[in-house]
Formats: structure tokens, sequence, C-alpha cells
């Protein structure tokens, strides 16, 4: 990379040591420390700016581009005209949120830059910048006091899990182009913290509790507002860096619920196809935020699927944008035989298609669950029309499911 251009400054040091140097290269290139060729292109650049010769000297920044003297008749000089224009050279600033593609330049025979062509493309959101996002985040969050009493006795034969599926926090939509009820920042936080207080308040008793992020909790993972595989423009309410620690507030208020409701917690969340990058920061600041909490697990496991084994039951959980519906069965069987040979009742959970289907395969129940968000512009204008829910799972060490609760939005 180029660097920045020669100040005057050291250009008339270079001429100072060359001239008291009787204007040695070699004894000047020694003396300043510089190699010879470094001191050669010093001099032809002071030069350029006029001061190396009769032309006035150029201010920082130009150089000497014409000079001509009028000679009267003599020998005496009458009349000197210099025209200067703005040295080549320099660095090129990125614009934020771009990264350089490509570089041209153009110099000439001494190698100076003329010109420079730099192709810049819009950059990926930096890791460190979100991670810096979400510790922020995480760390200045004060969680409500949940309207959940503690529970002094728990069925601890029993289990119950949260599934968290498609939230796409920071999706907007407009009640007069949806054709559905408006949604944006502010509505959202609202409706699924309550939602998923009411959820909590209804699930039985049970000593251990799951909460599962099932993928596409972020609708956009950068500041490019498109999805990341396909690079499809998204109905976005508001920033990236506003939209993604509002989610971490979120996480945490509903983490809370489930903490004053069940004496075991565990936490994993799994990436979707709208959010990758932003998956791993959650969990990650959310591992961190629970790292004292002896009642709190935090998985951080960058596996798409969540296994889990509770006595007769196994259960898996992925997003449903990789392996299909009917696969997973197979899957579990082959990804955990002994987990599978040692369960009589199976199950897994996936998201990603915002409607509720439950099929059975091989003695397998796989769930795709509805979405608590209406739709957007692009999923109206097409159709796709489905509820809007969130759940609770529950099962017993040796009976297997014991039912679900289920509070729908309207």
């Amino acid at each position: 990379m180029p660097t920045r251009p020669l100040s005057n400054e050291v250009l008339q040091k270079t001429i100072d040591v060359y001239i008291a140097s009787m204007r040695s290269w070699t004894d000047s290139a020694k003396k300043l420390g510089i190699a010879r060729s470094t001191l050669e292109h010093r001099l032809k650049v002071a030069k350029r700016r006029g001061m190396l010769g009769p032309m006035p000297k150029a201010l920082d920044g130009f150089e000497v581009k014409e000079y001509s003297e009028q000679i009267g008749k003599n020998g005496e000089v009458k009349s000197r005209s210099t025209k200067y224009s703005p040295e080549g050279g320099g660095q090129f600033e990125v614009p934020d949120g771009y990264k350089i593609k490509g570089e041209s330049v153009l110099t000439d025979a001494d190698g100076q830059i003329r010109a420079r062509w730099v192709k810049t493309k819009e950059g990926e959101e930096d890791p460190l910048q979100v991670a810096s996002v979400v510790r922020g985040a995480f760390e200045g969050f004060v969680a409500k006091s949940p309207n959940i009493w503690r529970l002094k006795d728990h069925d601890e034969d029993s289990l119950t899990v949260y599934p968290l599926a498609d939230f796409h926090l920071g999706m907007f939509a407009w009640s007069k182009e949806t054709e559905g009820p408006d949604w944006d920042l502010k509505i959202a936080e609202r409706v699924l913290t309550e939602t998923f207080q009411e959820l909590v308040e209804r699930a039985p008793k049970s000593r251990k509790a799951v909460i599962l992020g099932l993928g596409d909790l972020m609708h956009a993972d950068s500041h490019k507002n498109q999805t990341p595989g396909s690079g499809n423009i998204m109905d976005v309410d508001t920033r990236y860096q506003k939209v993604l620690p509002k989610l971490c507030d979120i996480i945490i208020q509903c983490t809370e619920f489930v903490r004053h409701k069940h004496a075991e917690v565990e936490a994993e969340f799994k990436a979707g196809n709208h959010d990758p990058a932003s998956t791993v920061a959650i969990r990650t600041g959310l591992d961190l935020y629970y790292r004292n909490d002896k009642h709190m697990t935090v998985n951080t496991s960058p596996s798409p699927f969540w296994w889990h084994g509770f006595g007769v039951n196994m259960l898996c959980g992925t997003h449903g944008d990789g392996a299909k519906i009917k696969d997973l069965p197979g899957i579990m069987a082959s990804y955990k035989r002994e987990m599978w040979g040692s369960s009589k009742s199976c199950h897994a959970f996936t998201g990603h298609v915002h409607h509720e289907l439950c099929t059975e395969k091989d003695g397998t129940r796989v769930y795709s669950l509805r979405a608590p968000i209406p739709s957007d512009a692009w999923h109206s204008a097409e159709g796709y029309l489905s509820g809007r829910s969130m759940y609770g799972f529950h099962f017993h060490k040796d009976k297997g499911s014991t039912g679900r609760s289920e509070v729908e939005i309207l």
C-alpha cells in the first residue's frame, strides 16, 4: 500500500544534508540513514515542488506542473510563470462499511503516483464490532422483576422445553401494505416478552427447563439488511447496531422468566439462515452473563443440531433450512446411536417455514413451529400466511411426552 506524500519538512532536511555533503549522494544517504534510491526519490520530489530550482517553492500537497521564464536581450530574466497542481499519491481512506476489492495505480517515470483507481465493495459486519455491541448490551442490562413466583417444590422427573424460533427482530411491517398488524422493534419487544411470560406462567412446575433458540432471531445479520446467503433485500425497522442489543435484552428477560420458574435451566441457541454471525455473539455473551450462576448452563456448541437425552426421551433441535424434516429421524439415529437406542420417545423441533406441522416417521415426531411475528410485505404478497404462537413442550423421564403449552398471538 503506498505511503502518504513526503512533507516539505522532510524534503528540506534532505536538501540541507545534500548541499552540506557537497551534493554527494553516497555521503548524504549515509548521513540521513536512508538508501541511495530513497535519497534520489526525495530529491526528484523536491525538484518537482520547486525546492531545488529557480521556480517558487510549492505549498504542502502541491507540486510544480509547469515552469517558464522570459529572457531579455541581455540574458536577464524578465518574468517567470509557474503552474501548480495537487500532488499525486497519498493514502486512500476506505469508507465505513466497505473493503477494498481491487486497486490500479498509474505512475510516472520516477515512480510517483499520478492516479489511482480503487474498487470497493460492501464488507461484512466486523466480528469485533459485533462482539463489542453484544458485550455492552449484556453488561448494561438489568432484567425487569418477573411476575413469576419462585417455586418451592418442583417435579423432579419433568422437563420443559421452550423453543424460541423466528423472532426476526428488526423486521418491519406496515399494516396498510401487508393486510396484517403493524410490526417494528418496539412492538416486537412488547409482544414477545409479554407472550413468553404468559407461556412460562402456564407451564408445569418441572424442575428442569431448556431455552432452545432455533435460529432467525435476528432479521438481518449486518448493516446491509440482506440475507447472508442469497442477498435478498429485507424490510428492516432500524439499524443493526440498535436491533442486536435489543435482542440481547429480550433474551435475558425471557431467560429470567424461566429462571424464576424452574430450578435448573439450560440455554442453547442455533443459527438460522438470517443470523449465523449474530447467533455466535449472542450465545457467547449469554455464557459470559450467566457464567457464575449455578442454576444456568449455556451451551456454546457451534453444531447446527441440539441433542438432549432425558430419561426415555431423545430430543433434537435445528433451524430447518439445512436438514429436511423427513431426514431428521435418520440423522438422530446416526449421529447419536447410543441415545437413540436407549430412547422410547423421540422428538425434533424446527422453525424456518413459519407454519405449524407435526409429522411422524420411524416413531419420531418432528415439529415445524409457527413464528410469533406477522408477515412482511414480501411474504404477504406471495400469500405465505400462517398463525402466530409461542410454545412450551413438556416431558417426563419415564412417561415420555406429557403435552405442550401454547399461547397464540392474535
